[in-house]
């Protein structure tokens, strides 16, 4: 994917300063994918990942994959659909810019897992469950959010603290204006409750450890996987672009620094 404008950290800090957003309590473990497509609603999900809800289970399956653990698929769903309030909460969302071929499964990450499994450690048959469980997850509430705007993404963000930011921001400068967008992975949040899934998995039997394993070395292979399957796939789609590590903090203060490019 080409990219027109790439971010300067003094961008970045003022799309952050600009769109930052607190995270309301009661929609805290609400996700949305990490592409830069959303328009910047007043209910914008502020938990990011890739691929939302549906990539939280693959990374699970992926996870079980490398480390040698057993998954009850049913199990784990449902956990997840519990944490979230129900199946009319599951983020399902759908690229309509891309090909039919493209987007065969909706968004730009969820598409990957389908073209290269291996990419991301999983096998053929977690992709079917995936469908079937974000099929499932629809046919009992969840809402298809079709996402039309075109790709402009032109930084990634990875960011830590109790905000998120709306992924839609135009540069005004003296003789033009540029329209952007950026992909954002709200660390903190996302952290946060694959640390909650991971006591419900383990506490609720939807894995099986080896003995003397438990719920912290469940969230900690979580984490290690989490870190590959962002980076591969930000290596396909966001590749060039400038990566910032970004923190807002209680008083809201932004620290930002130039973390590296893909």
């Amino acid at each position: 994917m080409s990219h027109n404008y790439l971010l300067t950290q003094e961008d970045a800090f003022e799309l952050v300063k600009s769109n930052q957003y607190k995270v309301e309590q009661s929609r805290k473990y609400h996700s949305r994918c990490i592409s830069g497509q959303y328009k910047n609603a007043p209910n914008l999900p502020g938990l990011t990942i890739p691929g939302g809800d549906a990539g939280e289970l693959a990374l699970l399956y992926a996870t079980a994959n490398s480390y040698g653990f057993e998954v009850d698929y049913q199990q784990a769903f449902q956990i997840l659909i519990e944490l979230i309030g129900g199946s009319r909460f599951f983020s399902i969302d759908l690229d309509s810019v891309r090909s039919s071929s493209q987007r065969a499964d909706g968004c730009i990450f969820r598409n990957a897992w389908i073209i290269s499994p291996p990419t991301y450690s999983l096998e053929p048959n977690q992709i079917t469950i995936l469908q079937e469980q974000t099929a499932t997850a629809k046919k009992n509430g969840a809402k298809e959010l079709v996402l039309d705007d075109e790709h402009r993404e032109a930084a990634v963000i990875i960011l830590h603290g109790e905000y998120s930011v709306y992924p839609q921001y135009i540069f005004r400068f003296e003789d033009r204006s540029i329209d952007t967008q950026i992909y954002l992975y709200q660390q903190t949040l996302a952290d946060r409750r694959r640390k909650e899934l991971a006591r419900l998995w383990f506490t609720k039997r939807a894995v099986s450890l080896y003995p003397r394993l438990d719920e912290e070395y469940l969230y900690e292979a979580l984490s290690e996987m989490a870190e590959n399957q962002l980076f591969a796939g930000l290596k396909t789609e966001a590749q060039g672009l400038p990566i910032y590590k970004v923190t807002i903090d209680k008083d809201n203060y932004i620290d930002i620094s130039r973390y590296d490019e893909i």
